[in-house]
């Protein structure tokens, strides 16, 4: 595979729809080589990186999702957001409990309005 490679999916915002980021995102990472510790960070990482972009998403009536996986050599980073949101849209609070969830199992994180990004490095022994 050439990387970077990219992968985007648009998906209704919705709670039911987090299980597919969560596979899409195991499998990736698995396709990258990452140790079975990695992967499991990367999905808990998803997992609260899309429920952030969801609440959002729900709070101002938008009816879909963007995600984008970009695969490069030794990392993943995930991105999401709801149509036409930009880093430029300004920073959102997380609370305390998924900012400590976030800081524990990504490399890098940042979440701003009806956005966000994170990115697991593959470490290698």
């Amino acid at each position: 595979m050439q990387l970077p490679a990219k992968i985007t999916m648009e998906l209704p915002a919705n709670t039911r729809f987090v299980a597919t980021a969560r596979l899409t995102t195991t499998s990736l990472a698995a396709e990258l080589e990452f140790n079975i510790d990695a992967i499991e960070d990367i999905r808990v990482g998803v997992n609260e990186l899309v429920s952030v972009v969801l609440e959002w998403a729900e709070d101002h009536g938008d009816p879909e999702i963007e995600i984008a996986w970009t695969l490069y050599d030794e990392s993943l980073e995930v991105a999401a957001g709801v149509p036409g949101a930009t880093e430029a849209s300004s920073e959102t609070a997380l609370d305390m409990l998924t900012e400590q969830i976030l800081a524990s199992v990504v490399d890098t994180y940042e979440v701003g309005a009806g956005w966000g990004r994170i990115m697991k490095k593959r470490h290698v022994a």
